[in-house]
């Protein structure tokens, strides 16, 4: 690496369930499959990029008065790549390209427009999403969140289908069984956002979203109809539940 190599830090989240997942042996591409070549990848990448340099960039935060308004652009430079280089499935850019400014610089704009238009409502959790809003709300374990997915699954509160198959699609294929069990938006760089990791090839990057079924809505609409001071349906009451069990003494396990 060319005298580039940095020990590994630790990351911020230890849930004790397994020591990190890293190549042990080099392997020749040929002597595996696809999916295998896939996986093995990734944990190569992950590896070498947690090696690397932080990558480094220059953020532009600009607030402009006009018409008695004040507006607000952002926009981002990267300075040096680092371990994006050796890590693509993390991506760290902006889509607002900006010139040069300097503080109390005054300019007349040569446009200016005004357009209507209308949100969009949210699309359906994605099996990354769900990972991601069960490890900010300290659901589960890496060894476990799987299987809490796989249960809600199995009990048909929800149903699963390629992103991207419509909302009311007659033709869509919906299931209810199986789970891939990855686990992402953790990790260096996570600030970039999006992970490629684990796609395939069908157009929609393998990535399951989930669609509550009759069961699944009118279980949270009665728990929420129950009055309860404390929500059954949010995440909370689980949270404290889990963190009571965690602390707890020896023999009130």
């Amino acid at each position: 690496m060319n005298g580039g190599f940095n020990q590994p830090r630790n990351g911020q989240h230890n849930d004790q369930a397994h020591p990190p997942i890293h190549p042990v042996n080099y392997v020749a591409g040929a002597q595996l499959n696809d999916e295998e070549r896939r996986v093995y990848e990734f944990v190569v990448r992950r590896f070498l990029a947690c090696c690397s340099e932080d990558a480094r960039g220059e953020a532009t935060d600009i607030g402009i008065s006009y018409g008695g308004e004040i507006f607000r652009a952002c926009g981002l430079i990267v300075l040096a790549r680092n371990y994006l280089n050796v890590y693509p499935y993390d991506r760290w850019e902006s889509s607002q390209q900006l010139p040069q400014f300097s503080v109390g610089e005054t300019f007349v704009p040569t446009e200016v427009s005004m357009s209507d238009g209308t949100t969009a409502a949210p699309g359906y959790l994605t099996e990354p999403e769900l990972i991601s809003l069960m490890d900010a709300n300290g659901i589960g374990t890496d060894a476990t969140m799987a299987e809490h997915i796989a249960k809600i699954k199995e009990r048909t509160y929800v149903m699963t289908r390629p992103r991207g198959g419509g909302r009311g699609d007659s033709n869509t294929q919906v299931t209810s069984t199986g789970t891939r069990g990855a686990r992402g938006g953790r990790g260096r760089g996570r600030g970039g956002g999006n992970s490629n990791s684990g796609q395939s090839g069908n157009g929609n990057g393998g990535v399951q979203e989930f669609i509550p079924t009759t069961l699944g809505v009118a279980l949270i609409e009665g728990y929420d109809n129950v009055g309860f001071e404390t929500s059954l349906s949010k995440p909370f009451l689980r949270k404290e539940v889990i963190g009571a069990q965690r602390f707890a003494p020896a023999d009130m396990c």
